[in-house]
């Protein structure tokens, strides 16, 4: 290190002092830039002195390289490659399918008496819009109406009613002080998925997808050689 330096150092370190020898404040900066310069040279030469440190730099390094490629290559993509994530949907559709379902009203009540209006109302009216006009006519606001397509395993209710159209079913529960009232419309059965119905589980199966397809560009291009002698040295620690 040259005297420009450290005279350089001065320059850009110095401030104005108060009631302190010039020849004294040369002195702290000196030690000051001493410090820094021996600290920057050691913290360059890690690495070259301790092998473990430089192994977890290494581990470090490619790590957050894999992480970065992995999103550009494999996790990000797949979020933004709509076309080519629609076109392995449409390739894999068999993989996402509905089991039969219902479609089917749910009318849930906690009043008995309320429960008595919505019987006569769920007989004299076929859409569920009518049945809430009438309950907000009757200023009835113990009822839940909630409409749906439902599989086996979805609703308790649901799997307990008889599956056929038209069917409509009651169930008690005095420990929940509940009545629901089941109406089947309709029976639906078993049937692909629409993209917008299976979008996370058909985004994370293309994002495997990618992944293994880069894995193999990776195999044709380069050579995978295996060290023999550090795995068996990996084994015998084990």
């Amino acid at each position: 290190y040259s005297q420009a330096d450290f005279a350089n150092y001065i320059e850009e370190h110095q401030k104005k002092q108060v009631n302190l020898d010039k020849d004294v404040y040369l002195e702290q900066l000196f030690n000051q830039y001493v410090d820094e310069v021996c600290i920057a040279y050691e913290d360059a030469h890690l690495e070259e002195k301790y092998p473990d440190f430089a192994a977890l730099m290494e581990e470090y390094h490619d790590g957050i390289l894999l992480f970065n490629l992995t999103d550009e290559k494999v996790w990000t993509k797949a979020v933004k490659d709509t076309a080519g994530l629609e076109q392995f949907f449409n390739e894999h559709n068999a993989d996402y399918m509905w089991d039969e379902r219902v479609d089917a009203t749910l009318f849930k009540v906690t009043s008995k008496e309320d429960a008595a209006v919505l019987r006569n109302l769920i007989a004299q009216h076929l859409e569920d819009g009518d049945i809430a006009k009438a309950l907000d006519a009757d200023s009835i606001t113990s009822v839940q109406i909630l409409p749906g397509k439902y599989e086996r395993g979805d609703n308790k209710y649901v799997d307990q009613a008889d599956w056929k159209a038209g069917t409509t079913m009651e169930f008690t529960s005095d420990v929940e002080n509940l009545t629901t009232i089941i109406r089947i419309r309709e029976v639906i059965p078993a049937q692909p998925k629409k993209l917008n119905e299976a979008r996370g589980i058909a985004t994370a199966d293309y994002q495997s997808y990618l992944e293994q397809e880069w894995i193999k560009q990776l195999k044709e291009k380069y050579t995978v050689v295996v060290n023999e002698q550090a795995l068996n040295q990996l084994s015998a620690t084990q």
